[in-house]
């Protein structure tokens, strides 16, 4: 079936590349599918159209999950051996190479789709351990939360620049392959860039100035400036400590909503509201608009307010974003399907809610763990990938047919999530270095 020769004119028709996202370290790790065709065969060799089944898609989203999670380990550790730089680039052309061997793989049937797709998840396990470097390096200590906000932005860029793009080439002359082909382009063009421009460390950077250095030193020891690499990482320090395991929890539940909306709020909004598919992918792009708005105000109000200590704001701001989403996905759920203009608005305004954390549990992290948060943020990262494999198989169990009383299960479940995980992450959380990421001249932010 061609994507316009669907008995509906092309709003809900079969093929896969409905409504598609990808969404990688840039663009490019993470598929949505529109679930029009629950009964459609698997792909067929020398076909351009792919109609997979409600559990195929499921497994295509797992895949990149596992592909993370296989990836994360190994990455981190030869992230902090030999600098994030390179292996960053790296895993990034895989990505984009992955990418771009989608429509191929397709065709030739679903294990190879599956590889594929793990392939990937190499690009997204690198996110994570790379925002903790680059925070640790080239931010002040006074920056930790805005420098979070920034570097995390590829969450919501990537999502509302991908979402619309999709649906619109989905429904051209171009078919969904086209999708994949020009998310390709754009990462090559992206991480090229990267690699030609960035460095492991400011003193190596040719428009790094000495201002700009000791700046940047204020506070901190000198291998946190200088050293590109920390190939001897005290792991069994850092997983005695519980300020970071509540930063590992309270990743779970940021992640678990994260994922929930950016992989499946367009087939809610399509499948259970009514949405058509070009204006899902529209609508679906609002919430991480506002979200990334959010991360960004939150961010600096964080870094500004000085009348408290960091461990009382990164308390409340972690508070206010989990909670406040619990609460509107909760509202989403009891609303009607006759009300689609009202579930866009409260899962705009969970989502958004959201991006508070970036004053929490992400800043949480950066401060306890200093020059480590490297690999802090691997460990992290591998927990991330964990929620990308729970997520998909809670909803697949759950949302056999998309019905409103389905989607309200799922809601809730995540709701209860998120109020546990935070929970967790308010009595041991911390925002002075740990002992063992202290040295002599470290500073106390409790």
């Amino acid at each position: 079936m061609n994507p316009k020769e669907s008995t509906d004119g092309g709003q809900n028709n079969a093929t896969w590349g409905d409504n598609t996202r990808t969404n990688g370290t840039n663009d490019s790790n993470s598929t949505q599918f529109d679930n029009s065709n629950e009964n459609s065969n698997s792909p067929t060799g020398g076909s351009d159209d792919y109609s997979p089944t409600h559990s195929e898609k499921t497994w295509l989203i797992v895949a990149v999950g596992v592909g993370a999670l296989l990836a994360s380990v190994p990455l981190t550790h030869y992230m902090n051996k030999f600098g994030p730089r390179i292996l960053f680039a790296a895993a990034g052309f895989l990505s984009a190479i992955a990418t771009a061997l989608i429509p191929t793989a397709a065709r030739l049937g679903l294990p190879y789709f599956l590889v594929v797709r793990a392939f990937q998840g190499v690009g997204y396990a690198a996110c994570m351990p790379m925002v903790g470097g680059v925070t640790a390096k080239w931010a002040t200590l006074k920056q930790h939360a805005i420098f979070v906000s920034v570097l995390t932005l590829f969450m919501q860029i990537a999502p509302t620049i991908s979402m619309p793009i999709s649906g619109e080439l989905c429904e051209s002359s171009f078919g969904w392959t086209s999708v994949y082909y020009v998310h390709a382009v754009y990462s090559f063009i992206l991480f090229t860039l990267f690699a030609l421009f960035y460095r492991n460390s400011p003193k190596n950077h040719p428009c790094v100035g000495e201002t700009e250095l000791d700046e940047l030193a204020d506070g901190k020891s000198d291998s946190e400036v200088t050293d590109e690499t920390h190939e001897n990482v005290p792991y069994g320090s850092i997983f005695k400590t519980m300020a970071i395991w509540a930063v590992w929890v309270a990743s779970i539940g940021n992640f678990c909503s994260y994922n929930l909306i950016t992989l499946f709020s367009p087939t809610y909004l399509h499948k259970v509201m009514g949405y058509p598919v070009v204006k899902t992918g529209l609508s679906a792009a609002l919430p991480p608009i506002c979200q990334m708005l959010m991360k960004i105000t939150a961010g600096a109000t964080s870094d500004k307010i000085s009348h408290c200590s960091e461990k009382v704001k990164v308390r409340v701001y972690n508070s206010v974003a989990f909670f406040g989403f619990a609460l509107f996905i909760c509202l989403l759920a009891l609303t009607p399907q006759s009300h689609p203009t009202l579930a866009l608005v409260l899962l705009t305004a969970a989502t958004t809610l959201l991006g508070i954390n970036t004053g929490g549990y992400y800043k949480s992290a950066t401060l306890v763990s200093r020059r480590y948060s490297q690999a802090v943020m691997g460990i992290d990262s591998t927990v991330i990938c964990t929620t990308m494999l729970i997520v998909p198989l809670i909803v697949e169990v759950i949302t056999d047919t998309d019905t409103v009383g389905e989607w309200a299960i799922v809601f809730f479940i995540i709701a209860g999530i998120m109020i546990v995980t935070n929970l967790f992450f308010v009595v041991f959380a911390r925002a002075s270095p740990a002992s063992w990421a202290k040295e002599e001249d470290s500073s106390s932010n409790d």
